[in-house]
């Protein structure tokens, strides 16, 4: 307040003077004894001071509270973004250039896989044929009983010989006789030999005093007289 006191009385000194101080002036203060008898005598000086007063503590109070440091409770704004700068129209379309007629593809020749020809194997060597069997000869009609020789008595000789066996004499007397084939069956009734070119069953006459007894698989016996033999074929 001293301060402030102060700077009234220089301006009223100055204003005394005919010209206006600045703040910061230094102006030789009156005489202690004119002072209070120089504001006493003016009442409008003390009107000039309370309003210097008046706009003097705002003023002060403005400039005490704004010098120290405040928290400001607004948050800065962040800085706008660069605007993006405008793109330039686009040129237009220019006409699409009409396509170069290229050389025609020479033609593609498909090339045949080479053919192969294949040998056929050489046919199987033909089966031999089949050995044709002999025809047999026609049955000749059994004789009648009337020209059929009576068969021989039974012989009582079991044995069997063989042809090397028979005395001398017999086999002098024997035929000559040749197996041209034979048939042989576990049925009696279909066997067969054939002696000399011509067919005989068992039981038939092959010459005179001479029987076919029995057809075996390999040999057959024969009946000659009284002695029985065998012969092999």
């Amino acid at each position: 307040m001293s301060y402030i006191l102060e700077a009234l009385r220089r301006a009223e000194a100055e204003r005394e003077r005919g010209a206006v101080p600045g703040l910061h002036s230094h102006t030789a203060p009156p005489p202690a004894g004119e002072a209070p008898a120089s504001l006493a005598a003016r009442p409008w000086a003390w009107i000039g001071v309370g309003a210097a007063v008046g706009l003097l503590v705002p003023l002060a109070a403005w400039w005490f509270w704004g010098s120290q440091p405040q928290a400001t409770g607004v948050v800065a704004a962040p800085p706008a973004a660069p605007a993006s700068p405008a793109l330039p129209p686009a040129p237009p379309a220019r006409e699409a250039a009409a396509p170069v007629p290229r050389d025609p593809a020479p033609p593609v020749v498909a090339i045949a896989p080479p053919v192969v020809e294949r040998v056929a194997p050489p046919p199987p060597p033909p089966a031999p044929a089949p050995v044709p069997a002999q025809p047999a000869a026609a049955t000749p009609a059994a004789p009648s009983p009337a020209a059929a020789e009576p068969a021989p008595p039974p012989t009582t000789e079991a044995r069997i010989y063989r042809q090397a066996e028979l005395p001398d004499e017999v086999r002098r007397n024997l035929p000559a006789l040749t197996v041209n084939g034979s048939v042989y069956s576990p049925l009696r009734a279909d066997r067969l030999l054939i002696l000399n070119g011509r067919p005989v069953r068992e039981g038939e006459a092959v010459a005179q005093d001479l029987t076919l007894e029995e057809i075996r698989l390999k040999s057959a016996v024969l009946r000659y007289r009284d002695y029985r033999y065998t012969i092999d074929y």
